[in-house]
């Protein structure tokens, strides 16, 4: 526990967890553009695949297009439908309590994988890695390449001093 801080403005605070104080771990990938609805449905169904023991529940969001276009201005501009299609998948698992424990996702130029059930580097990066491979092999990383990556951590304290 942190004990005693500056100022003495804070009495006491312990960690989420046991072990540590990480709430949820990100690891996630910025590409170059947006992938197009085929791309991301091949990696929907590749990954799918793949993952299905450790990621069973599939969700995905679909989209709509509009185009319209005016060449007179004294006619009303007649709009049209684009092919519909999957914009977004999200694989994930769910604990016995019915709490979302571990997410991958792909969605326009991101893809990201979070762990709500942190327990060490070593296993959230071991796990990251299998989650996120069969994705990157799927996708056209010649024509849309990463451009960024990041990691975030979410840490969560407990108060445990006087309400006072």
């Amino acid at each position: 526990p942190l004990k005693n801080l500056p100022g003495d403005v804070m009495a006491e605070y312990l960690p989420f967890q046991e072990k540590h104080s990480i709430q949820e771990a990100q690891i996630s990938l910025l590409f170059f553009g947006q992938f197009d609805q085929r791309s991301i449905e091949e990696a929907r169904w590749f990954s799918q695949a793949e993952l299905a023991e450790e990621l069973p529940r599939v969700s995905e969001g679909r989209g709509v297009a509009f185009q319209v276009e005016i060449t007179d201005p004294t006619e009303h501009p007649i709009p049209q439908t684009m092919p519909s299609g999957v914009v977004n998948y999200r694989l994930s698992r769910v604990q016995g309590n019915g709490q979302v424990s571990r997410v991958l996702q792909l969605e326009n130029n991101a893809l990201s994988v979070s762990f709500m059930d942190y327990d060490s580097w070593e296993a959230t990066k071991k796990d990251a890695l299998k989650y996120l491979r069969p994705v990157l092999v799927s996708l056209p990383l010649e024509q849309n390449p990463i451009v960024a990556f990041s990691l975030r951590f979410i840490d969560r304290f407990t108060y445990s001093g006087d309400p006072d």
